[in-house]
């Protein structure tokens, strides 16, 4: 939100220049002409922030492992993807955010969009939260840079090897208190017309390593972003569903557990109304 006040201030003090230029060389009328200049100087002001994170990104260097998030980078993302959402128009709404524990925790949810871990950023503001992520979005461009600062974490489900460190390292980032992890179970995009893939069982290994609760949620109408962007709002539905404590899962079996959290999530796409 800090990047929409700032760019917001400067795109008026710009645009009240415009309209003073214009007011004091043309007739009067004029002077609506430039107030409606506003918006477009805004996203003038918007775009060339998002070219200097571009270049600033391209002097990052992406081989280097991150032990750890780094809390100044991270803001930066939060902020940048706050302010993106927010003039794409999508408007959140947060729903059970009461049942959120006080410490760190695992949270899964389905995975309908490429903004789904987008509205998770900006929804969920209590404490830093890093995303387990296709290696792939590492080389995204202006993002990516930012999220591998961050300490996203990278998982290669085609590599046990890599898949064992990765979650490893995200249960580490949990039992340090360094930050909460969000992951989807389903490890890819649902492209298709069931609700819900498959889960892997071996997501929830990073919640059995760090002994921490599970947050299970439910993302909806994420997936009608991209065709009504800038154009139209778009309400997305971000919901807790519910909490799970480490002594109610520690002796259930992986298998049982995913089917468990499955189990909740479709019970809750299934409905049609959102509250």
């Amino acid at each position: 939100m800090y990047v929409l006040i700032i760019v917001g201030i400067l795109a008026l003090g710009l645009d009240a220049y415009l309209t003073y230029l214009i007011c004091v060389n043309t007739a009067w009328f004029h002077f609506y002409s430039g107030a409606i200049m506003g918006y477009p100087i805004f996203l003038l002001i918007y775009l060339l922030f998002v070219v200097f994170l571009f270049i600033w990104g391209l002097f990052f260097n992406k081989k280097k492992e991150t032990t750890k998030p780094n809390m100044f980078y991270y803001g930066i993302l939060r902020q940048t993807d706050s302010s993106f959402l927010s003039i794409l128009r999508i408007k959140i709404i947060f729903r059970g955010q009461e049942k959120m524990p006080k410490g760190r925790y695992l949270i899964i949810q389905n995975h309908r969009s490429n903004f789904d871990q987008m509205v998770m950023l900006k929804a969920i503001k209590e404490h830093p939260l890093v995303c387990v992520t296709k290696p792939e979005n590492m080389d995204f461009p202006i993002a990516g840079p930012f999220i591998h600062h961050s300490g996203f974490i990278p998982i290669n489900r085609d590599d046990m090897r890599e898949g064992i460190k990765a979650t490893e390292k995200a249960a580490s980032y949990i039992e340090n208190d360094l930050a909460s992890i969000a992951i989807s179970p389903e490890g890819t995009r649902n492209k298709t017309d069931s609700l819900l893939l498959p889960f892997h069982p071996g997501s929830f290994n990073i919640a059995y390593l760090a002994k921490c609760p599970i947050v299970v949620s439910s993302l909806k109408d994420t997936d009608k972003i991209k065709n009504r962007a800038f154009f139209r709002r778009t309400k997305v539905y971000f919901s807790i569903l519910e909490v799970i404590p480490y002594e109610k899962y520690k002796d259930m079996k992986p298998s049982e557990l995913a089917t468990y959290c499955r189990d909740l999530i479709y019970l809750d796409l299934k409905r049609k109304e959102h509250f």
